[in-house]
């Protein structure tokens, strides 16, 4: 029987067996746009698109450049990737840049409706500089008022950005590019800077182009492309509301996508941004959404599958702290990882192609990793199954190798420090029981920014 026959007939997922491509091009086609009211205020807003018979969407990019369309109550986000490199970067026909949905609302705002936010945080009194405030600010695009009113109502908000007791980096010369550098050894677990972003945004593009009734229907890397453009002038007014110093900063930074129809700020993005995450409920409504933060120095730090410090983002302080999750020497390279560390080189090198560089490091030269990291990663199943002494030396014998392959950024080895711990206390070996106590502890500063105990 053909489809559509029945009446009652159940809905397959929209994705099922349609294109990604195809998808995107149906749901922007089936928005329309309605500008909210204007009222007085010292930030704007952005209105998604909404049409009264269908659900509110808008549409995303990761930061290794993959579009997500998001459907705001739906469970998943769409993927389609963004450009790379040099495309073809024709518009719709008839395109026109529309007038921007934005409505003024009061900058200590109580109002929790949907609308992309275009801010500054913390809040910035006028005439306010650098010298009232060496933390600096951030000019965030938040997907909602609700998450800038969470942010700044949080009890201590905004705390001070923590500082080492002395310089710790330097930005110089690096082998690809500028990079930074220790300037005194650092110990594992050690804080070696932190900075508040100069710009933080969505973890991807909100979609603000919808084609007019009766024009010709895009195709979807058409619409891609128009959806660029209007995102970039959102970019242009967050970036307008900088700092003269912050957006020289800001510009300065590379842009490894002039040939994809990014714009100069959305490309920079695009190349500079580090993926943070705000713990509020929006994480829980949009699925694994994150932002994407630009920062004056952090952006500077280069990648390596193998890195040596770990980044992570706290919002009391709206700041980012840069750890040592492994001990640093002077004049070494401080490096974190652009990509997801417990997959294959090929895998690795397919997330690393929108940075525009490919990955030499000693992981992706040496043909046995892949097999060598699976075994690591699978170790504490065998480990397990082992009396308590065996578990220590098993333990043990698998701290040294992942140390001997400095894959600090692997959970794996925070596993084999607490099952080595954990055996030696039940042996009565209280001297290994606290060699591997203390280790997990300042590991456990780097990676998550904060030290816990083995339990």
């Amino acid at each position: 029987m053909k489809r559509g026959f029945l009446a009652k007939q159940k809905r397959k997922p929209v994705n099922a067996q349609i294109p990604i491509e195809e998808q995107l091009a149906k749901l922007v086609l089936s928005n329309t746009v309605e500008p909210m009211n204007k009222s007085a205020s010292s930030e704007k807003i952005i209105d998604p698109h909404k049409s009264k018979s269908t659900a509110q969407s808008s549409a995303f990019s990761n930061l290794s450049g993959c579009l997500l369309y998001v459907n705001f109550r739906a469970k998943e986000p769409l993927p389609v990737k963004l450009p790379i490199g040099d495309v073809d970067k024709s518009l719709p026909e008839n395109y026109k840049t529309g007038k921007p949905l934005w409505t003024e609302v009061p900058a200590e705002t109580t109002d929790t409706r949907e609308g992309i936010c275009a801010t500054t945080v913390p809040p910035q009194r006028n005439g306010e500089t650098l010298a009232d405030n060496p933390d600096n600010w951030s000019e965030c695009i938040f997907l909602s008022r609700r998450l800038k009113y969470k942010i700044i109502s949080t009890p201590g908000f905004p705390a001070p950005v923590p500082r080492p007791p002395n310089v710790r980096h330097r930005l110089g010369p690096s082998a690809f590019g500028t990079g930074m550098f220790a300037t005194c050894d650092i110990k594992m677990g050690e804080l070696v800077m932190s900075e508040r972003p100069l710009l933080v945004t969505s973890g991807g593009i909100p979609s603000l182009y919808t084609p007019p009734p009766g024009d010709p229907k895009p195709t979807a890397a058409q619409i891609i492309q128009a959806t660029i453009q209007e995102y970039e002038r959102l970019l242009e007014y967050s970036v307008s509301r900088m700092l003269p110093e912050n957006r020289a900063a800001f510009f300065k930074l590379h842009n490894a996508h002039t040939k994809d129809g990014s714009g100069p700020i959305l490309g920079r993005i695009r190349t500079n941004a580090i993926g943070i995450t705000i713990d509020t409920y929006e994480q829980k409504d949009l699925g694994s959404v994150r932002y994407g933060a630009v920062f004056n120095e952090i952006s500077y730090i280069n990648h390596s599958c193998v890195p040596n410090v770990s980044p992570k983002f706290s919002a009391l302080s709206f700041s980012s702290r840069v750890r040592a999750i492994r001990d640093i020497k002077q004049g070494e390279e401080i490096l974190i990882s652009y990509c997801k560390p417990e997959v294959s080189t090929a895998e690795r090198q397919a997330e690393l192609k929108p940075y525009d560089f490919q990955c030499t490091c000693h992981s992706c030269s040496d043909p046995s990793s892949d097999a060598v990291l699976w075994k690591i990663l699978t170790s504490p199943l065998a480990v397990e199954r082992l009396d308590c002494k065996h578990r220590l030396m098993c333990a043990e014998s698998w701290i040294a190798e992942i140390e001997r392959k400095g894959w600090y950024h692997l959970e794996v080895y925070g596993t084999h420090l607490s099952i080595a711990a954990m055996c030696a206390k039940v042996l009565k070996k209280f001297d290994v029981y606290h060699k591997y106590e203390n280790i997990y502890e300042a590991w456990t500063e780097g990676m998550y920014g904060e030290s816990r105990r083995i339990l």
